[in-house]
C-alpha cells in the first residue's frame, strides 16, 4: 500500500514563522486592549496575586447588586467568560513575565500555529499543496474582517489584541483535524484528542458548545456498532462538559457568582451576520447588498463541496477529504445556531462583529473556495481548475493587503488617557471606593478595582431595568458608607455613557452626592 500525499509542512511551517513576526511587529507598542481585554488581564493578574480566577472590576454586563459588588473587593468572580484564557496568562505570568508580555508571545505563536493547522485542515479537504497554501495566505494577508459597522480588520490585527479567540481558534481547529481520522479509523486515541479539544474550547468561549454539539452528533453518528457509538458518546460528553460543569459550580457555590446569563427574548440581527461573512470576501465599504450576495454564494459553494464529499466506496485519502468536509460544515452549522440561540434568549448585548464570527472564517473560506475548484472541475482539468481556483483566491484577497501593510506600519497604538478626572484618583488612599462608568479603563491607568454605576437598560436584555432606581439608591449609600467616590469620564465615554443607559452625574446629584470637580471635557468627580 502506498504511502498517503503529505502536506506542505514546510511551507505552512514559513507561513507560520511569518505570522508569528508579524503579530510581535505588530505590537511593538503593546497589545491591543478593551473591555473584554482588561478583563482577561485582570484575571490574570488577580490569579498571580492569589485573589482566584476574579477580575478587579466588574463590566456592564454585571447584574451584582452595588453592595454585593462592592463586598468583593476587586475579586469578582469570572462568570462572564470561561477562565481558560486568563488562567494560561497567569501561568506564564508567575515566572515574572507581565501579563501583556504574556498575551503578546503567546498570540504571536498563536497565528502561527493557527495558520499552520488551517493549512492542514485546507488539506485534508481538498488535497492540494498548492490550495492548503493558497488559503493561508489568504487567512494571513488578504481576508477582510468587517464588521456590521462598516470596520475593517484581519486575523493579524485579531491575534494582536488581548482576547481569547485565538486560543479558541487553535482548540477548535486541532479538534476538526482529530475528529475526521477518529470518524475514519474509530481510534481511541483520535477521539481523546477531539474530547480534549473540544473541552478546552468550552473553557476559553462558551461558544465552544457549538464544537461538542458537532462533534457529538458525528461521533454517535459514526458507521460502526451501535455499543461503540453509545460508548464512546458518553465519554465524549462527559470529558466535554465535566471541566465546564465543575467551573460553574465552584463559582456558584464558593464564589457566590450571579449567572452571566439570563433567559428572554431579544432577536438576532440576521443582517449583522450576512455583512459580517460577506465581508470576508468583499470590502466592507461596498453595499450591504453586495456582501449578502457573497453570503448566498459562499454557502452555495460549501454545498458543492459537501455534494462531491462521500466516503462510501473511496479510498482512504477520499474519505478522510470526505469526513473533514462534513466536520467542517457540521461545526459551522452548530456555531451560527448557538450564536443564534445566545443572542436571542440569552444575552443581547452580545455584538455581531467580526470578533464572534472569527472562528468560523477558516471553515467557510475552505469549504468555499473548495466548491470553486470543485465546480472548475467540470469544466477543467484538475490541474487547470486548481490553479484558477488559486488565482481567483489571490484576486478577492487584494483589498486586504494594504489593510495588513497598515496595520504593521503602525502598529497597535496605546489607548490615549481617557479623561484627565482620572488624575484626581492619585491622592485617594489605594483602598479607597471606586465606582465609574468604564471600570476597564480606570483599571488600565491606575490599577485600581472599580465597581461600574447602575444602568437604565439591563443590557443582557436590551430593556428597560425597573431596579435602577433602587440600585441608584443602593449605590450611593454604599458610597456614603466606605468614604468612597464617584468617577465619570467625559469625552467620548460621556456619549457612550448616555447610549447605553449608564447613570451620570444628574442621577448621583439627585440622590444626594456632591460635584467635587469637573473637567473642561465633561468629567466629574464626585463624593459624599
Amino acid at each position: 500500500m502506498s504511502a498517503e500525499p503529505a502536506p506542505p509542512r514546510v511551507a505552512l511551517a514559513l507561513l507560520a514563522a511569518v505570522g508569528a513576526v508579524l503579530v510581535l511587529v505588530t505590537t511593538r507598542h503593546g497589545v491591543g486592549k478593551g473591555t473584554d481585554a482588561l478583563a482577561y488581564i485582570g484575571a490574570a493578574r488577580n490569579i498571580v496575586h492569589g485573589h482566584g480566577v476574579t477580575t478587579p472590576f466588574t463590566i456592564f454586563t454585571s447584574r451584582y447588586r452595588p453592595r454585593t459588588a462592592a463586598g468583593f473587593v476587586g475579586a469578582v468572580p469570572l462568570t462572564h467568560f470561561p477562565p481558560l484564557f486568563p488562567v494560561v496568562l497567569a501561568t506564564g505570568a508567575s515566572l515574572g513575565i507581565a501579563v501583556t508580555t504574556v498575551v503578546r508571545v503567546l498570540n504571536a505563536a498563536l497565528l502561527g500555529l493557527n495558520l499552520y493547522l488551517t493549512g492542514l485542515v485546507a488539506w485534508q479537504v481538498e488535497r492540494s499543496r498548492v490550495f492548503a497554501v493558497a488559503v493561508v495566505v489568504f487567512l494571513l494577508t488578504g481576508s477582510t474582517l468587517g464588521d456590521a459597522f462598516g470596520g475593517h480588520d484581519t486575523w493579524l490585527r485579531l491575534h494582536s489584541f488581548a482576547q481569547s479567540e485565538p486560543l479558541f481558534i487553535t482548540c477548535v481547529l486541532i479538534a476538526l483535524l482529530a475528529l475526521p481520522r477518529y470518524l475514519r479509523d474509530g481510534r481511541t486515541v483520535d477521539l481523546a484528542i477531539v474530547t480534549a479539544a473540544a473541552s478546552l474550547a468550552f473553557l476559553t468561549r462558551y461558544a465552544g458548545a457549538a464544537l461538542i454539539a458537532a462533534a457529538f452528533v458525528l461521533v454517535v453518528s459514526r458507521r460502526t456498532d451501535r455499543a461503540t457509538r453509545v460508548r464512546h458518546g458518553t465519554i465524549f460528553l462527559a470529558g466535554t462538559l465535566a471541566p465546564t460543569a465543575m467551573w460553574s459550580a465552584y463559582n456558584s457555590l464558593v464564589r457566590h457568582a450571579s449567572s452571566p446569563r439570563s433567559l428572554g427574548l431579544h432577536y438576532l440581527a440576521i443582517r449583522g451576520m450576512l455583512d459580517v461573512i460577506g465581508s470576508w470576501f468583499v470590502p466592507t465599504d461596498w453595499p450591504s447588498w453586495v456582501r449578502t450576495v457573497a453570503f448566498v454564494v459562499a454557502v452555495a459553494l460549501a454545498a458543492t463541496t459537501l455534494r462531491a464529499a462521500s466516503p462510501r466506496g473511496r479510498n482512504r485519502e477520499e474519505e478522510l477529504r470526505a469526513y473533514t468536509s462534513w466536520a467542517l460544515a457540521a461545526y459551522g452549522v452548530a456555531y451560527i445556531g448557538v450564536v443564534f440561540a445566545t443572542r436571542t434568549f440569552l444575552d443581547a448585548s452580545t455584538p455581531i462583529d467580526d470578533r464572534l464570527f472569527a472562528p468560523l472564517e477558516p471553515v467557510v473560506v475552505i469549504l468555499a473556495f473548495a466548491g470553486v475548484v470543485q465546480l472548475l472541475r467540470t469544466r477543467l482539468r484538475s490541474s487547470v481548475a486548481g490553479a484558477v481556483g488559486v488565482a481567483l483566491m489571490v484576486v478577492v484577497s487584494i483589498p486586504g493587503w494594504s489593510v495588513v501593510r497598515k496595520t504593521v506600519a503602525d502598529g497597535i497604538a496605546p489607548p490615549p488617557v481617557t479623561s484627565p478626572i482620572v488624575r484626581d484618583l492619585a491622592p485617594l488612599r489605594f483602598d479607597t471606593l471606586v465606582v465609574t462608568d468604564v471600570p476597564h479603563q480606570v483599571y488600565d491607568e491606575t490599577g485600581r478595582s472599580t465597581i461600574i454605576v447602575p444602568t437604565r437598560i439591563n443590557p443582557l436584555t436590551g430593556k428597560r431595568d425597573p431596579t435602577f432606581e433602587s440600585r441608584m439608591t443602593e449605590m450611593v449609600g454604599v458610597v456614603r458608607a466606605k468614604h468612597g467616590v464617584v468617577v465619570l469620564l467625559g469625552g467620548s465615554a460621556a456619549s457612550i455613557r448616555a447610549l447605553t443607559g449608564l447613570a451620570g452625574p444628574d442621577d448621583f446629584v439627585r440622590h444626594g452626592l456632591i460635584v467635587e470637580r469637573r473637567t473642561p471635557d465633561g468629567g466629574v468627580l464626585l463624593g459624599a
